[in-house]
């Protein structure tokens, strides 16, 4: 469980108050984490700003394929690192990890995006790659942006909002707090193959015996 709250001395741009643009969690671990759920315990009406909002990667890849097919294969072809190096905390952390943005099984589908612009690191690839990259990076990051997914909330206290962290990417808009109003939201995680056991698991005891849908974790089923 973690704590999203303004901080005197953060570790993380999420306890700013500064915009965060959209990017899904940890996906520089092995295993990025599959849900993620948002709990608000406070939030005065006198804070301007900070609202929750979301888009459906799995969406814009599938957008992205038919308006730039050559620039949706560099995306799924070119490595990139992602990273989380902190040594000026009470646990320092290393962990660095490759990924491509977007991940396809042998049929073409796409079954994982992988976006965090924020913890993007400096690219180890054959220089030739650079431009059509950039190139392809730039096109689908204002897809993002300007996705007809996008969605945006004000959480209230008691609210509590759960989505997919493998396929949606979250963000918030920048705010301001003041003597009389504060903002704090409680986070955590769940795996996702264990949400998916359950589904299974409730599937085949108690309903029709049809197979969990696919959760975008990586995998074609």
């Amino acid at each position: 469980v973690f704590d999203v709250v303004q901080e005197p001395t953060p570790s993380n741009v999420a306890f700013t108050t500064v915009r965060l643009p959209f990017h899904m969690d940890l996906v520089y671990y092995e295993g990025a984490p599959g849900l993620q759920f948002l709990h608000c315990l406070r939030f005065d009406d006198a804070v301007k700003g900070g609202d929750t909002t979301f888009v459906d990667l799995l969406r814009v890849s599938g957008e992205f394929r038919k308006r730039y097919p050559a620039e949706f294969k560099v995306l799924t072809r070119v490595p990139v690192i992602f990273a989380r190096i902190h040594s000026a905390r009470e646990h320092p952390v290393h962990i660095v990890n490759e990924r491509k943005h977007i991940e396809v099984n042998e049929a073409g589908e796409v079954v994982r995006v992988n976006w965090n612009p924020g913890t993007q690191s400096p690219m180890a690839v054959p220089e030739e790659d650079l431009d059509v990259y950039y190139d392809a990076y730039l096109k689908f990051a204002n897809m993002i942006n300007t996705s007809p997914s996008y969605r945006k909330v004000r959480l209230r206290p008691g609210d509590l909002i759960g989505f997919n962290n493998r396929r949606m990417a979250h963000g918030r808009t920048a705010y301001e707090e003041t003597a009389a109003g504060h903002r704090h939201l409680q986070g955590c995680y769940i795996n996702i193959d264990e949400f998916k056991s359950r589904l299974q698991v409730l599937s085949l005891t108690v309903g029709d015996g049809s197979l969990a849908k696919r959760v975008f974790n990586g995998s074609s089923f």
